[in-house]
């Protein structure tokens, strides 16, 4: 059976300022400086967000913004320009790829869904760094995924109550 707001995502498009602001704050909120111990469990926000919106919105939000906000995090973190955004764009695909799974699913379901696209691209950035010589970060470097999709239920949770927010004021 399909979720309640599965209908809803088809017929009823979002405002474009509540999908590029929480992108914004997610990229905001990714640059914050934190301790060195808390960089392994620090969820990758802006993966979060676009598969959210990757989700939620397909039309609007898909592998060409993946891509062009994973070079926006490469840049500002001086990383190797291109490994975000082949990460990224790895991860809108899965995502457009199990959007009618995820959908049809509620809460901590959807979350076990999300969980391999945020380990996926988190091992390509691995990956990537491991080929060009930089290392391997540690295990620890994949909580950010666990972290991540145990904020799913919240970060959706809320993103819907915005829209609806926003639906209803408009009509």
């Amino acid at each position: 059976m399909i979720a309640p707001d599965a209908a809803e995502v088809l017929h009823d498009p979002t405002e474009t300022k509540l999908i590029v602001g929480s992108l914004v704050a997610a990229c905001c909120l990714a640059l914050l400086p934190l301790p060195t111990g808390w960089l392994g469990v620090r969820p990758d926000l802006v993966l979060l967000m676009l598969t959210y919106w990757g989700v939620s919105e397909p039309r609007r939000v898909g592998q060409t913004t993946a891509f062009c906000l994973g070079l926006l995090i490469d840049v500002a973190d001086s990383n190797v320009l291109g490994v975000h955004a082949l990460a990224y764009s790895v991860a809108a695909y899965i995502t457009a790829t199990l959007r009618v799974r995820v959908l049809s699913f509620t809460g901590w379901k959807q979350a076990v869904h999300i969980f391999p696209i945020l380990f996926s691209a988190q091992a390509i950035v691995v990956l990537a760094n491991l080929l060009l010589h930089f290392g391997f970060p540690g295990w620890s470097f994949f909580f950010g995924s666990a972290v991540g999709a145990l904020l799913w239920p919240a970060v959706a949770s809320l993103l819907k109550s915005r829209r609806a927010a926003a639906r209803n004021s408009v009509a």
